[in-house]
């Protein structure tokens, strides 16, 4: 599966070198660190923005306390002037431009702020402010404290307003979170209840109706909400004390009292609600609390914003503090990546380049420079060394094969040599193996002769006893007979001499096949003895020199086998010879007794039958070796044949042999183009 997936990337990587692989990898990691370390850059920088953000709402929220005070002033003021207090005028000018000019410092801060709402909730804040400066001096106080009711609570609004505006409200810190929940939130829902009690009771004061329903549905509120809303802030204190304990602890020092003035001040009012008729030193006293309470509002609200102004504050030095760690520590990794990238692709480039320069002079046949040492434990130090050991091994193995190479040279030249003298004795051989086969051809022509004048011999020896037998009369013509017998004998002696030196001739051409037939035998010994060292080159010639060998032995055999042949026509012959030179010398003894006496003819009778009998045996004989002659005229036609065999099987060798030398030179070519 990993495979499969990472297939189009190793296709690609095969397509590629080294340096280009590396600048992929740096592209590939660099760039997008540095858009991460961008990215934590903006967000860093967001919260700054932010937080400084916060700090504007922060300060423009603190800006606005001055103004609740002096509407808290200007509403006692009103309230002294509408009950004819001349003094209270003079001071109500004065608060009147102090105020505007409150009014209109907060605007001229907002104009610059985008995105807000800010100057024209002011122009409404400072409209109706304006309603109020404009009243009469018999204006009802009623409708005064509760027109200055309403404006202190649209500021409070308005206050709200701008911390959801610059994101106090939102704000992720539980430190600041607590803080802006409490002093922008809560205590200003407290303060709306306390002021609607507050206007109730100045209506009733003056003795105004007031719906009886409107009065219990106030008291249930203020009944149900400020215990929850005090609740709430006793437990947002209690939350905010496991992150800021001191701070917690200060803001529970300065809310304890102010807690308890609320629940205080909550049961009067409750009490004062249900009377026709209140006091007014009870409703005075009423009005005193809720401004001690507002005035302990303002110091809680107060301490809240300047503690959230420093928890800000804390917070944009430490974003901006792991703004710098994040850029400095980021283009240092983004740096120490690169140095190690460039380092590595520098180093394996190098080392590859060294590789490779190793392998193109091997692949060039140079063999004579030294090991490549590459320093290092990676694959590329193991494939430089694999390639040193290669290169020694290789090296060894031609310079061998080279040696090798010479030494086949030298073999096939001799093999060359020894085949050509083996094809020239293998054509010696077959002449004198022609030659022998022609000689026992007139061999066996003179034989058969022979026995064909034996035969007649016979006959003439036959009718000579008949006539010896019949008469003594015919002396003369026996002894004539006998004479031409005693002729005869003598050619047939002649005719058997020279058989028996045909014999002797054949004696010395068949020592000759034999000499040549183990002098073959030792050419074919050799031959395949340069054959074994020739190896699978050689395996060819070792069969033809298998076969030269088998033919020489069969040739020795053949010769033996002749020479045994012509010994016994040898000892034949002799005796024929033997026997015709006794009978020529009985034919002589005859013919001198012939012409002496008559008495002969039974000597010559019995000489006759004898000379008959041997004549018999001679032609028995003969016949014998005619035959013996032609067996051996067959066998003398097969060893030509085989010498015949013999000969062509050493042009084959020699041929080979020939075909061996070239191969050997194209060996020694190859081998030579590599140095050592």
């Amino acid at each position: 599966m990993f495979k499969t997936l990472t297939a189009p990337a190793a296709r690609l990587s095969r397509q590629l070198t080294f340096r280009r692989k590396f600048l992929i990898i740096f592209f590939a990691s660099v760039l997008p660190g540095l858009g991460l370390l961008m990215h934590a850059m903006s967000v860093s920088w967001q919260e700054i923005q932010r937080d400084e953000y916060e700090i504007v709402g922060n300060n423009y929220i603190e800006a606005m306390a001055p103004v609740l005070e002096q509407l808290h002033d200007h509403r006692k003021l009103t309230a002294q002037w509408l009950s004819g207090d001349i003094n209270a005028a003079t001071k109500l000018n004065t608060l009147n431009i102090e105020i505007n000019s409150q009014l209109q410092q907060l605007r001229q801060r907002a104009i610059p702020l985008n995105d807000v709402q800010w100057p024209e909730k002011l122009d409404k804040i400072a409209s109706d402010f304006e309603q109020i400066t404009n009243l009469k001096p018999d204006a009802d106080p009623v409708k005064s404290m509760v027109a200055h009711i309403n404006l202190a609570m649209q500021v409070d609004e308005f206050r709200h307003h701008v911390a959801g505006d610059t994101g106090l409200l939102l704000d992720p810190d539980a430190r600041s979170y607590y803080l802006i929940i409490t002093t922008l939130d809560t205590i200003p829902s407290i303060d709306e209840h306390l002021q609607q009690v507050i206007a109730i009771l100045t209506q009733l004061q003056i003795r105004q109706t007031i719906d009886p329903k409107r009065i219990a549905r106030v008291d249930s509120v203020m009944e149900r909400e400020i215990p929850r809303l005090l609740a709430r802030i006793e437990n947002d204190i209690e939350l905010s004390a496991d992150v800021d304990a001191a701070t917690a602890a200060k803001l529970q020092e300065l809310w304890d009292p102010t807690a308890k003035a609320i629940l205080q001040l909550q049961a009067t009012m409750q009490q004062m609600l249900f009377v026709e008729n209140p006091k007014i030193s009870d409703l005075a006293n009423v009005l005193l609390q809720a401004e001690q309470i507002s005035s302990q509002f303002e110091s809680v609200r107060h301490f809240g914003t300047t503690q959230l102004d420093k928890v800000l504050h804390e917070r944009i030095a430490q974003a901006k503090a792991n703004l710098w760690w994040f850029s400095i520590s980021g283009l240092l990794i983004l740096s120490i990546v690169a140095w190690l990238i460039g380092g590595f692709a520098s180093d394996m480039t190098y080392r590859t380049s060294k590789v490779k320069g190793q392998m193109q002079r091997l692949a060039e046949g140079n063999f004579a420079q030294g090991e490549l040492e590459l320093a290092g434990n990676d694959e590329i130090s193991d494939v430089a060394q694999s390639g040193n050991v290669l290169a020694s091994e290789l090296g060894t193995l031609l310079h061998n094969i080279q040696h090798g190479a010479l030494q086949l040279i030298d073999a096939a030249n001799s093999i060359a040599a020894t085949s050509q003298q083996l094809a020239s004795s293998s054509h010696e051989q077959s002449s004198a193996a022609t030659a022998m086969a022609a000689a026992m051809e007139e061999l066996t022509v003179s034989i058969s002769q022979m026995s064909h004048n034996a035969a007649q011999a016979e006959q003439q020896t036959h009718s000579s006893g008949e006539i010896s037998h019949q008469s003594t009369t015919v002396i003369h013509n026996t002894v004539n007979s006998m004479q031409q017998i005693a002729k005869q004998v003598e050619q047939a002696s002649d005719s058997v001499t020279k058989l028996g030196t045909n014999a002797q001739a054949i004696s010395g051409i068949v020592a000759t096949i034999r000499g040549i037939a183990e002098q073959t035998n030792l050419l074919a010994l050799n031959a395949a003895i340069e054959a074994a060292r020739a190896g699978e080159s050689g395996r060819g010639f070792a069969v033809v020199a298998d076969e030269v060998r088998s033919l020489a032995a069969r040739t020795a055999t053949s010769t033996h086998e002749i020479s045994a042949v012509i010994q016994t026509i040898q000892q034949d012959t002799q005796l024929v010879v033997q026997q015709m030179q006794l009978g020529m010398h009985q034919v002589e003894q005859g013919v001198q007794e012939a012409s002496k006496a008559g008495s002969a003819i039974d000597s010559i009778s019995t000489s006759a039958t004898q000379i008959e009998q041997m004549v018999h045996a001679i032609s028995d004989t003969l016949k014998d070796q005619s035959a013996a002659s032609q067996e051996v005229a067959h066998k003398v036609e097969t060893i030509a044949q085989m010498a015949q065999l013999n000969s062509d099987a050493t042009d084959s060798s020699a041929a080979t042999a020939v075909q061996l030398q070239q191969l050997a030179a194209q060996l020694q070519k190859l081998v030579s183009r590599f140095h050592f």
